[in-house]
């Protein structure tokens, strides 16, 4: 705003100097429409583009079956994928309890461990199994500190990539409607 006015006053300056019609015409002009109280013009603020956060829905695929479930996450951990992207630039609003998105690993043998944030960092041990709910199959996880929970799976798009909502208690009826896109990765144990 400041430059603004010390060009207005230079200006003025140097026609009221060379041409006083001219500077006659530049008055008429401010006082029509130039002595308005300036306002703030906005730098880039009509050409940026705000990219609205996307939020994945449940896949219109049928879920993997029990079988499939085993076979895909046996002896891999799971992480919710922060980076992923439906189409290049586009970001997806990914969901997960706790500060930092939660990792679990599945055991061949049915073991199952989970590491979240809380205001802690902290790790669940417990069991993973898959059950018959509602026509198809879920993967449900229990700790002996933490209740059963349970969420269907999806094969992502990737043959290491699959779709999952948040956790629900194994009896609740309403299933959670956050889903994000998760990882797999080799377990390192």
């Amino acid at each position: 705003m400041r430059v603004l006015e010390s060009r207005r006053r230079i200006a003025y300056g140097v026609v009221m100097k060379h041409n006083p019609v001219l500077a006659s015409a530049i008055i008429l002009f401010l006082l029509w429409n130039g002595l308005a109280p300036a306002k703030a013009e906005p730098a880039l603020a009509e050409h940026t583009f705000h990219a609205l956060p996307l939020r994945l829905a449940q896949p219109p695929w049928r879920p993997l079956t029990g079988q499939q479930i085993a076979a895909l996450i046996s002896d891999r951990t799971v992480v919710v994928d922060t980076t992923y992207e439906p189409y290049p630039g586009a970001k997806v609003n990914v969901m997960f309890r706790g500060g930092c998105p939660p990792y679990e690993t599945f055991f061949a043998d049915g073991r199952w461990r989970m590491g979240m944030c809380q205001r802690a960092y902290r790790v669940y041990e417990g069991r993973w199994t898959t059950e018959a709910f509602g026509g198809g199959e879920r993967l449900c996880v229990e700790a002996a500190d933490r209740p059963k929970e349970c969420r269907f799976v999806w094969q992502g798009s990737t043959v290491d990539q699959i779709v999952m909502a948040l956790a629900t208690r194994s009896e609740a009826n309403d299933l959670n409607e956050n889903y994000s896109p998760y990882r797999l990765t080799k377990s390192r144990e």
